[in-house]
């Protein structure tokens, strides 16, 4: 249990030195960000502007307090279950429309982030 309860403890340290902003073009250096999986590196270097843009995502980037460079980023969408899709329980208790959600879209650290856990 003792390990258990330092490593969030860990966990909570290390996320004491980030902050989490909504993205801004201007202000966040995402050139050099590099995650080990290519699209998702892709995403942040070219389409998350065009997303932006079009309110197609809501994407938050995370950063040292003071600082430009980005260490991760998360993008949450909205969707929408269809109530056909929606377990027999569940979907007795909703009205027969799609059921909105917030989606967890895309998410990464850098790669050379080591202390981001």
């Amino acid at each position: 249990m003792r390990l258990y309860a330092g490593r969030w403890r860990s966990i909570a340290d290390a996320m004491a030195d980030i902050q989490i902003e909504p993205f801004d073009r201007a202000r966040h250096q995402r050139g050099s960000f590099c995650c080990g999986e290519p699209s998702l590196a892709y995403f942040l270097h070219t389409l998350v502007t065009q997303y932006d843009k079009r309110r197609l995502g809501k994407t938050f980037m995370a950063v040292r307090p003071g600082e430009t460079t980005v260490l991760g980023y998360y993008t949450l969408a909205s969707s929408a279950l269809a109530f056909a899709h929606l377990p027999t329980a569940a979907a007795k208790r909703l009205p027969k429309h799609p059921l909105p959600v917030v989606l967890l879209d895309r998410k990464s650290t850098r790669l050379n982030s080591s202390h981001i856990t």
